[in-house]
């Protein structure tokens, strides 16, 4: 006869046979090491290889930082009824998420990556989707030699930022791994000689940019190349790109007000100046606003919200009040538009949001709900 109890039991005891979060993660990060530096070796002879293995080691690395907080973040339930235990996720039994549902899973979790590097890295998956269901063209010689620069210039980028995000964002979950991360680094540097062509091309035109005046230029952190075109007299916000394998940042520049020295903003609110003075968005928002015609007479309900990354009165007008910025993400906006039910400004469309509110609020379905 079947006894609930003893069968409950049971599921207990597979329970307590799985392996804890640790023992998962490190064979998980194994696995993208292996495919990274796989991709590496085959990147001459063998791109088509290299692209497919690089794509599967970024995705096995988001999901190592999704499995690091909860082995279900990677699990796919057909319906919220559908249970995997973790003696069916033990045996493989269960699908995973691809990169797309890795992306949103990070982000309802807070660990949201910024547009840029899921642009990035989407990119790299669609080349291997490509490979595998389909075919990249390279019939002649230039063709050959075209895709090859062209598959270094992405995999560079992505690397820079997938490095950047193991080793300083994610450090703490993946401390045991830098100096295997460092030396793959190594391993990538050697995908510059495939750009040292553009380089040459473009020196003529860097060293015209250059006299000009109007311009100055630094190493690439994506190439290394000196191709890093910065404004010699840099507005408050600015691009930065390179000319040789097109990798962008957004930059932002301060005066301390601890020391008066330049402080150096990139792509997020968050720096430290050499004083020691730590920045953080709501201090750009401060320090921004301060003497910014546009907010004068003005309260903080008149600020922003951003709805890439969050952000609470992140959202600023710039001075020449045709643009504004978000001082987390450093998202760039035309207009705001304020929540049909609480009234707040946001970046995002608000055509519905009386009925399903904005990033900060529920609306009157969230109202009606709580009743």
């Amino acid at each position: 006869m079947f006894n609930p109890d003893e069968f409950l039991s049971h599921i207990v005891d597979l329970e307590d046979c799985c392996p804890n979060i640790d023992e998962m993660f490190a064979p998980l990060v194994e696995n993208g090491l292996d495919f990274l530096e796989r991709s590496t070796v085959e990147f001459e002879e063998f791109p088509k290889y290299s692209v497919i293995h690089f794509a599967a080691a970024v995705e096995l690395f988001l999901k190592a930082r999704l499995i690091a907080k909860d082995w279900k973040l990677i699990v796919i339930t057909k319906s919220e009824e559908e249970i995997v235990n973790r003696h069916s996720f033990e045996l493989g039994d269960f699908q995973s998420v691809n990169l797309g549902g890795a992306f949103k899973n990070l982000a309802k979790n807070g660990w949201k990556v910024s547009k840029k590097e899921e642009a990035v890295f989407m990119k790299i998956g669609n080349h291997r989707n490509k490979m595998i269901h389909f075919f990249h063209r390279a019939h002649t010689a230039e063709e050959s030699t075209a895709l090859l620069t062209e598959i270094a210039r992405e995999q560079l980028k992505a690397w820079y930022l997938l490095h950047r995000l193991l080793t300083d964002k994610w450090l703490n979950e993946f401390r045991d791994f830098v100096e295997r991360f460092n030396n793959v680094d190594e391993l990538f540097r050697k995908h510059k000689k495939f750009l040292e062509v553009v380089f040459e091309q473009k020196k003529p035109e860097i060293q015209e940019l250059k006299t000009g005046g109007n311009y100055f230029f630094e190493k690439c952190p994506s190439c290394g190349f000196e191709s890093f075109r910065h404004e010699s007299e840099p507005q408050l916000h600015y691009a930065v790109d390179c000319m040789v394998c097109k990798f962008s940042e957004k930059h932002l520049r301060i005066n301390c007000p601890k020391c008066d020295e330049i402080v150096d903003f990139v792509n997020e609110g968050f720096a430290r100046c050499d004083c020691g003075k730590n920045f953080e968005p709501d201090d750009l928002v401060d320090i921004l606003t301060e003497h910014n015609p546009a907010y004068y007479g003005k309260e903080a309900e008149d600020l922003g919200n951003c709805s890439e990354c969050d952000g609470f009165h992140t959202v600023i007008q710039l001075d020449d009040q045709e643009k504004y910025i978000c001082t987390s993400c450093f998202g760039e906006f035309n207009s705001l538009q304020s929540c049909g039910w609480c009234n707040e400004p946001n970046t995002g469309d608000m055509e519905f949001s009386y009925i399903s509110g904005c990033n900060h609020c529920e609306g009157q379905a969230g109202w009606e709900a709580d009743d």
